[in-house]
C-alpha cells in the first residue's frame, strides 16, 4: 500500500516531471559554467526539484484535504507520512542519476558526482527535509511554506558566498577517523540517514495526534 501513495504522489506531478527532468540536465551543466562544484551544484538542483515537487504534491493535498481523504481510507496515518519521505528520497536519487549521466555524455562540460560529494550532498538534503516535514506536520503547510520558500531560494547566494569563504580561508581538519577512506566518505550519507529516521518518528507522532 505504501508504493501506492509515492505513485500518487508522482501522479500529482507528472504534468512537471518533464520540466524537472530537463531541469536537473540543464542546470549542473549551467553551474559547472559558472565555475561551481559539481556536488554543490548536484545539491542545489536535486534540493529545489524535490522541494518543487514535494510543495507541489502538499498544496494539492491542502487544497483538495487529500490527508483527510486519505486516513479515512484504509491507508495508515503511517504510511501517509513515510511515503513522503521515499518522495523526496526518489527524487535525489533520480538527480543523482541524471547527474552522473550528463557528466558522462558531456565530460567537457561538468565532472562526475564523487562518492564524498554525493554523500555530503545527502546529508545536508536529509537535513533539511527532516526538519522541513514534522514542522509542516505540526504548524500546517500554509504556516511555513513561505518560510521554508524563502530558505530554498536564498540558498545557492549562501552556498557561493560560503564557497568564496572557504577558499580564501581553507579549512584544515587534522584529525583522521580511524576507518578506511571509503568508509569515511559514506559517514556523511550515514549521519543522513540517522537524521532521517529520527525525522520520520518525530512526524508519526506528530501526524498521529493530529486532529484531521
Amino acid at each position: 500500500m505504501l508504493i501506492n501513495l509515492v505513485l500518487k504522489d508522482f501522479i500529482l506531478i507528472k504534468k512537471d516531471l518533464l520540466f524537472f527532468m530537463v531541469f536537473a540536465i540543464i542546470a549542473p551543466v549551467y553551474l559547472a559554467s559558472q565555475m561551481m562544484d559539481s556536488s554543490i551544484s548536484f545539491f542545489i538542483v536535486s534540493l529545489f526539484i524535490a522541494y518543487l515537487s514535494y510543495s507541489h504534491v502538499m498544496t494539492d493535498e491542502y487544497k483538495y484535504k487529500g490527508t483527510s481523504l486519505l486516513c479515512a481510507t484504509p491507508y495508515m496515518r503511517q504510511s501517509v507520512v513515510l511515503a513522503k519521505y521515499l518522495d523526496v528520497f526518489f527524487i535525489f536519487m533520480l538527480c543523482a542519476l541524471i547527474q552522473m549521466m550528463t557528466a558522462t555524455v558531456v565530460p567537457m562540460y561538468m565532472e562526475r558526482l564523487s562518492v564524498s560529494g554525493f554523500s555530503v550532498s545527502l546529508l545536508f538534503f536529509s537535513l533539511f527535509f527532516a526538519i522541513l516535514i514534522p514542522v509542516q506536520y505540526k504548524f500546517g503547510y500554509e504556516k511555513t511554506r513561505r518560510i521554508f520558500l524563502v530558505i530554498i531560494f536564498c540558498t545557492p547566494f549562501a552556498l557561493g558566498y560560503l564557497m568564496k569563504g572557504l577558499r580564501t580561508h581553507p579549512i584544515h581538519f587534522s584529525y583522521a577517523l580511524p576507518f578506511p577512506a571509503m568508509i569515511q566518505h559514506w559517514i556523511p550519507a550515514l549521519v543522513g540517514v540517522l537524521i532521517t529516521l529520527l525525522s520520520i518518528m518525530l512526524s508519526l507522532r506528530i501526524f498521529a495526534r493530529k486532529d484531521l
